[in-house]
């Protein structure tokens, strides 16, 4: 869960031999004259970046959940996400605006918990941007429902009563929260401690849209708690990278968390992968 490389070209003129001038070069050996006429290389500007846009980042996962069996889901993250130009490349400042989920399974469907979305901080990622028309967004360690020690080797607690679990959306449980819905188990809710690490790469495909897939370092999830140990899955979800995308759209000047929600989502991306 949530979350995150831009247009150039380079046009070489080669120059035809000057009129009257031979191909062939002098027959005393002597380096032939260089012909000044030749235009050197033009390249093209990157189209400028900064501003606001509008982030789809849609994460892939294949678990083993009790009851229904293997499902591959898809936790849908919507951000307002703003790039500021750099000597660099960019910086990226994003802010989580809703989360959606696609179970894969018409017997279980997952919400994230209301107050997830107000506790997340934003984020401060760089991009970077390569020709022909390569967009990249560095990825960083991301833990949720924990405080480590250390993000990048300290253990994910597997327990709510480890001391490194919080209560990371202020919902008085531990973790962060998700609502479930179960056919024949009803409303239920599991508690959950993560640490990932995912960039994006992708391209530029014209100057208000880039879209590309996910570069998914690591992705570690353990449920810490639930109201009944039979929703507990068997084993850890697995991010699928080959199948996880993202696609990115510019905003108006004036736009802001509230253009980019679950009613615009189709409107502003398009279908989902």
């Amino acid at each position: 869960m949530t979350i995150l490389k831009l247009i150039a070209s380079v046009t070489v003129l080669v120059g035809c031999a000057g009129e009257g001038q031979s191909n062939q070069p002098p027959v005393d050996g002597s380096t032939p004259p260089v012909d000044a006429s030749v235009d050197a290389p033009v390249v093209d500007e990157l189209p400028d970046l900064a501003g606001n846009w509008a982030l789809r980042d849609i994460l892939v996962t294949r678990t083993q959940v009790p009851v229904i069996g293997v499902t591959t889901s898809k936790t849908v993250s919507l951000l307002f996400t703003e790039f500021t130009k750099t000597a660099a490349g960019y910086d990226s400042s994003q802010r989580l605006c809703e989360v959606l989920f696609d179970s894969g399974n018409a017997l279980a469907t997952n919400t994230i918990g209301p107050n997830y979305v107000s506790t997340r901080p934003i984020r401060e990622r760089k991009v970077e941007v390569t020709a022909p028309a390569s967009f990249s967004q560095q990825s960083e360690i991301l833990v949720e429902g924990a405080m480590l020690a250390d993000d990048d080797t300290s253990p994910l607690p597997t327990t709510a009563n480890d001391p490194a679990v919080i209560d990371d959306d202020n919902d008085n449980n531990p973790g962060f929260t998700m609502d479930l819905q179960i056919v024949g188990l009803g409303s239920q809710k599991i508690y959950l401690v993560q640490r990932s690490e995912i960039g994006l790469a992708g391209t530029i495909e014209t100057t208000d849209r880039i879209a590309g897939g996910q570069t998914i370092a690591r992705f570690e999830s353990n449920v810490v708690g639930a109201t009944s140990n039979t929703v507990i899955p068997d084993q850890s979800p697995v991010a699928v990278e080959a199948e996880s995308t993202f696609t990115m759209v510019r905003l108006p000047s004036n736009a802001s968390c509230s253009d980019i929600s679950e009613q615009t989502e189709m409107s502003l991306f398009g279908a989902r992968p």
